[in-house]
């Protein structure tokens, strides 16, 4: 008995199944609103409910307070990393959304006036969405469970040391319980780790790097144009740039920056997985799945936004 395991063909156009010159009108074109929502329905209540998780989550306080360093012996102050002055935010929680969710879907109707494909725009737009929702519902949950503070925690906390004797080692730790500062700006600071700016911003611009990828074929099977890799590096330096601003302006540490731009990476990538056929395989990168699993496009004219080296002409 053979130990190989057994094999299927593809259907070829030998076979009179021919894929790519006969793909199903109705994943192809325009499907009618009635398709659509039989489709996406599911999709969009659960985008629904992970947003609702999202408000939930950020009225949620801290489920562990950790003790902090105050005081040495000597009277030093031990812990300057939390002493930070309070002050204005370069780019708002509010407005680090709009961003993040505004600038990319602008710019994939934007290539969908060129592409003019229904089912790259819907994949693109449901996968952006889902990246940046889960990056929220996953910040919002490290909060909640780990917490953390931010750099001027002791400037909200506005500590009153004859609250506690402090306890430790010298009694140099202490706990939450002696701060007297406003109770939801104390809130707000205990709850550092980790960032949800950096976490949200990859999460949306590194999917809008690989769409562009995909779509531009800068990387690619040729030398595509410089100014392709330029337009699309914005994206990746608009996450530099969030990432640094959060730090600067004192509403992370540097760690809670790493790790926001850690995690919002992996859900950009498996947001791209879930809605195209690869990743970074030049070949299919640029193809949205169907729900019925089929490559209903074929990948000689698929959506793509490039001219050149032969992409994107009709055959």
């Amino acid at each position: 008995m053979s130990s190989e395991l057994p094999t299927v063909e593809r259907p070829t156009a030998a076979d009179g199944n021919d894929l790519d010159t006969e793909p199903a009108p109705s994943y192809i074109g325009r499907p009618s609103f009635k398709e659509w929502w039989k489709i996406e329905w599911l999709n969009f209540l659960t985008l629904l409910c992970l947003g609702g998780l999202s408000v939930g989550l950020s009225r949620v306080p801290v489920a562990f307070h950790r003790p902090f360093l105050l005081w040495n012996t000597d009277g030093s102050l031990l812990s300057p990393e939390f002493a930070r002055p309070d002050h204005a935010y370069i780019l708002n929680s509010l407005n680090c959304a709009i961003v993040s969710a505004a600038i990319p879907i602008a710019i994939y109707l934007l290539m969908f006036l060129r592409i003019g494909c229904f089912w790259d725009l819907n994949n693109a737009i449901m996968g952006h969405t889902t990246a940046l929702l889960l990056s929220q519902v996953s910040h919002l949950l490290a909060k909640c469970l780990v917490g953390g503070y931010r750099p001027n925690f002791l400037q909200a906390c506005k500590p009153d040391l004859e609250r506690d004797e402090g306890i430790g080692y010298a009694g140099v730790y202490h706990m939450p319980d002696i701060c007297t500062g406003d109770p939801r700006q104390i809130f707000r600071e205990s709850k550092s780790w980790f960032s949800g700016h950096t976490a949200a911003a990859t999460g949306a611009f590194l999917f809008l790097f690989l769409y562009l990828n995909a779509k531009l074929k800068f990387w690619a099977d040729h030398h595509a144009s410089l100014w392709k890799l330029c337009t699309s590096y914005i994206s990746l330096l608009v996450i530099m740039l969030i990432s640094g601003w959060v730090t600067v302006d004192a509403a992370h540490n540097w760690y809670d920056s790493l790790m926001g731009v850690f995690v919002g990476s992996l859900l950009a990538l498996f947001a791209y997985r879930a809605h195209y056929q690869s990743i970074l395989d030049w070949r299919t990168n640029h193809i949205p799945l169907m729900p019925d699993g089929r490559q209903q496009i074929p990948v000689s004219r698929g959506p793509v936004f490039t001219r050149q080296a032969g992409w994107g002409k009709r055959e």
